[in-house]
């Protein structure tokens, strides 16, 4: 059973997408994430706060004592560099993980514990910043 709509789910993302500035072009390219993000929506596992724009992502599979993830909806290059300054071998999961930790301020270390299932919506988020 849905928790919201598609079509509220749509019209949230979108919302995101148009706080951050997305390209149509962009959004065409990224639509397979930007269904993604509706279905994880939809599910109630991503839930955006309309006036902050952050997204709350409740895990399927805690880490630890860490229930939920928000994500930031802007990053500066600051927060890019130093999140991915560290990495000795440069690598698809490597800026993955860099790039989850720069959107929710947590450490790289608990981002890899990360089961593979919450991953993937952290990862379908945080290709519109790496693209």
């Amino acid at each position: 059973m849905d928790v919201i709509s598609k079509e509220q789910a749509e019209k949230e993302v979108n919302s995101w997408l148009d706080y951050k500035k997305v390209s149509a072009k962009k959004r065409e390219s990224l639509k397979g994430n930007i269904a993604y993000l509706v279905d994880a929506m939809m599910e109630g596992s991503l839930i955006l706060d309309p006036d902050t724009f952050v997204f709350e992502h409740t895990l399927k599979f805690p880490i630890g004592s860490v229930k939920k993830l928000e994500y930031k909806p802007r990053l500066t290059l600051k927060e890019i560099q130093d999140r991915t300054q560290n990495i000795k071998t440069p690598g698809p999961i490597e800026s993955s993980i860099a790039y989850i930790s720069a959107l929710t301020g947590q450490p790289s270390s608990l981002i890899k514990e990360m089961d593979s299932e919450d991953n993937s919506l952290a990862d379908y988020l945080s290709f519109f910043f790496m693209a």
